[in-house]
């Protein structure tokens, strides 16, 4: 009893208490910070403000494309507060900094000084922050799960895999090199929802590394990542449409592509999945 009582009051054990304590002090700040921007944002977004509005004027975006981003915002905010979902913590920190450094992207490429992108850029850093210092109990263990279906089910399963796989990958790869390379095709389609030249650079960009990264072994996290950045992708490219009144065969794909996501995502085989909870 006595050396229990000895140890706990080590100057050792609360410096690590105390670093702990701090440390989870810090998470809830930076949490806090970007899940309240987040819930304002949706609001403002799905609301149409004027100063949103005006934003997006400024930087050349249809203002359909608030109801989107508003969608998306609120479940991330929601996901990011509360207990357990580890996966999910996981989309929500990706889908979040996207959102900020893309639009931190979007100033820079309309010339904006400092005041257009500091505030982006500052809400990415808290996103990374916040990521970093999240506890043991809110992370999706980097683990990969060696442990997966045997037999005939498991050759069909990962040929499933690797048929939707290689698709989307085609499909992301492809259309970034499309968009870098300002290719008639792909710049005329993007005018005509609305959406400036400069915005298929940045699409672009992610897209191809996403692309990479789904077919490149290894890298269990950064594949959630790259999953539910092409998921947001084609899902905002399917409300996109709709919202633009496309012709059919514009929601068949982005649609068709959406769902490729998910299937190459729950056929993943156990040595490109992380151990955790389905969501």
């Amino acid at each position: 009893m006595a050396v229990s009582q000895r140890v706990a009051s080590s100057p050792v054990v609360a410096r690590i208490a105390g670093g702990r304590l701090i440390r989870a002090i810090g998470y809830w700040i930076f949490t806090v910070f970007v899940a309240w921007e987040m819930i304002l944002g949706a609001y403002w977004d799905l609301f149409q403000i004027p100063y949103v509005r005006n934003v997006f004027t400024h930087l050349h975006l249809p203002s359909y494309f608030l109801i989107v981003m508003g969608i998306w915002k609120l479940p991330c905010a929601v996901v990011l507060l509360i207990p357990g979902v580890t996966r999910m913590k996981e989309w929500a920190y990706a889908g979040a900094f996207f959102t900020y450094s893309g639009a931190a992207v979007l100033h820079l490429s309309v010339g904006d000084s400092m005041n257009g992108w500091a505030g982006p850029v500052l809400y990415a850093l808290f996103t990374v922050v916040s990521w970093i210092l999240r506890p043991p109990s809110r992370r999706l263990v980097a683990k990969a799960d060696g442990v997966g279906p045997k037999g005939r089910f498991e050759k069909s399963r990962l040929a499933a895999y690797w048929i939707a796989t290689v698709l989307m990958a085609f499909v992301v790869i492809s259309g970034g090199i499309a968009e870098l390379s300002n290719s008639k095709t792909t710049i005329d389609g993007m005018l005509s929802l609305g959406y400036p030249i400069y915005f298929t650079h940045l699409l672009g960009c992610w897209k191809i590394a996403g692309g990479i990264v789904l077919l490149a072994p290894g890298l269990p996290l950064v594949k959630e990542w790259a999953y539910i950045g092409i998921f947001l992708d084609m899902t905002g490219a399917f409300m996109t449409h709709i919202v633009s009144h496309s012709a059919a065969q514009h929601l068949v794909f982005t649609g068709l592509f959406a769902v490729l996501t998910v299937l190459s995502w729950a056929f993943r085989p156990a040595t490109r999945k992380i151990v955790g909870p389905i969501f």
